[in-house]
């Protein structure tokens, strides 16, 4: 019987920390390890200390998005904007550009509008196709305001006599 491969693979301390420190809202430059130890499923768990909170993330993650108290009547919100661009990921490589109208009925919470520009201006340095980028951010919103019905419409900007349009959610909102 011929034993299992194993390879050893170092990566800088420093890089490790930092992705650990951002993806926990801290400032990586002043963020240290505690403690580390691996779990059940065979991941790194660090506790960091030291680091002071931040409050964004440049990576566009599902923290940008803020929240607040909806009111009680019931309604629709509907955020509309042409200024959405991702970069495309395969061969042309330049941004795309989209018209996004997103529409919820919110339970408990609504979107701070304010905090959505930023998480859209986040994808500009992002790879990512038209129904992926409808998906996440679907996603994102039900996420952090958990709304009755979310309806999420992308127009992608002509570009080699094609248009695409990408809707999720509920069709009917």
């Amino acid at each position: 019987m011929s034993e299992p491969h194993t390879r050893s693979v170092t990566t800088p301390l420093d890089d490790i920390t930092a992705d650990a420190a951002r993806a926990a809202s801290l400032d990586p430059a002043t963020a240290t390890v505690v403690d580390a130890a691996v779990t059940d499923a065979g991941e790194l768990a660090l506790t960091l200390a030291g680091g002071a909170a931040v409050s964004e993330q440049s990576d566009g993650g599902v923290d940008h998005l803020k929240k607040f108290e909806a009111p009680e009547r019931s309604h629709v919100a509907t955020f509309e904007t042409d200024e959405l661009t991702a970069l495309c990921p395969f061969d042309f490589g330049g941004p795309d550009q989209y018209e996004l109208t997103l529409k919820y009925e919110p339970d408990a919470h609504a979107v701070e509008s304010k905090s959505l520009k930023e998480y859209l201006e986040a994808f500009r340095s992002r790879e990512i196709t038209a129904e992926s980028l409808a998906t996440e951010i679907a996603d994102a919103v039900e996420q952090t305001i958990a709304p009755t019905r979310i309806y999420v419409r992308l127009e992608q900007a002509r570009r080699g006599g094609i248009e695409e349009t990408v809707e999720v959610g509920d069709l009917g909102l």
